[in-house]
């Protein structure tokens, strides 16, 4: 039995995103158009599907399949999803976290992988932390090619001169 619910799951996780160990989502929504939901994210349709005994006697099997629905983030820039997630305007941008937001976003951002735009090598990395301070002010220790020299810079600065 569980051989057979095995062999139906593995093509399935192949084709589509699997959730738990039953639950089978499309990204490209070929069951239905995504929806959104708010706070950066989108509803989606998929299934339920398992094998189940139907009887001991002459070994038949019952396929078990239902509609399933979740909720993924939708694709867009962090900003974008910042912005919707904890209702910010532009301006807020600018400004640093009040602890209990910053925790807030902490909470729904830690361990998520997000995909890197600002290079031509595409690398996805996973959010561990959150800083207490703007691109403007938070600074780090950045060693100068050219001298040798350790000089302390801002994120804002390093993306400016980088990128």
């Amino acid at each position: 039995m569980d051989m057979v619910e095995v062999m139906f799951r593995h093509y399935r996780a192949i084709k589509y995103e699997l959730v738990g160990r039953r639950n089978f989502y499309s990204a490209g929504g070929e069951f239905g158009t995504p929806y959104p939901i708010g706070c950066g994210k989108e509803g989606v349709t998929g299934f339920f599907g398992s094998m189940r005994p139907a009887s001991w006697k002459d070994g038949s099997l019952l396929l078990n399949i239902d509609v399933a629905h979740t909720a993924f983030y939708k694709e867009q820039p962090l900003l974008n999803f910042i912005q919707d997630f904890m209702n910010f305007r532009e301006d807020d941008f600018h400004r640093p976290l009040e602890p209990f937001k910053r925790s807030k976003l902490l909470q729904e951002l830690r361990n998520i992988r997000v995909q890197v735009t600002h290079s031509n090598i595409p690398r996805t990395y996973k959010i561990i932390d959150v800083s207490e301070h703007s691109a403007e002010k938070q600074t780090f220790p950045l060693k100068d090619e050219n001298t040798g020299n350790t000089v302390y810079c801002t994120i804002e600065n390093y993306f400016k001169n980088q990128y």
